[in-house]
């Protein structure tokens, strides 16, 4: 790819509009998936991100994951504790960081993005 400042070529053009492309597919994909799991988009790719930590993640890492502020991930998140799709638990040697993690029914909601995957 080309440098700041410097003029793109066609083959730059070519490989922008298609990665333009597959991003559109992957959000197309997102919203289908969100609403199979009957979630907002936002809260489905948060559930994503959760899932992909692993064991956990905290607050600040997720919000960074997800480009958010960190009190919008807290926002986020108390939607799907309300929901029961997340749980809070404090941190193992620092318990002032929060970690997230899914829930069984989580679980479930992701196991659904995972048929859509099979499916495309």
């Amino acid at each position: 790819m080309a440098k700041s400042g410097s003029v793109l070529s066609d083959a730059d053009y070519r490989s922008l509009a298609e990665f333009r492309h597959l991003l559109r597919q992957f959000l197309a994909f997102s919203e289908e998936a969100a609403k199979a799991a009957d979630l907002a988009p936002q809260q489905h790719q948060t559930l994503l991100a959760i899932k992909a930590a692993g064991a956990g993640i905290t607050v600040g890492d997720l919000a960074d994951r997800l480009v958010i502020q960190p009190h919008s991930a807290v926002g986020l998140i108390d939607r799907l504790v309300e929901g029961g799709l997340v749980k809070r638990s404090s941190g193992k040697s620092d318990r002032r960081h929060v970690q997230v993690s899914l829930t069984p029914a989580a679980e479930k909601s992701c196991s659904c993005s995972r048929n859509l995957i099979a499916k495309n």
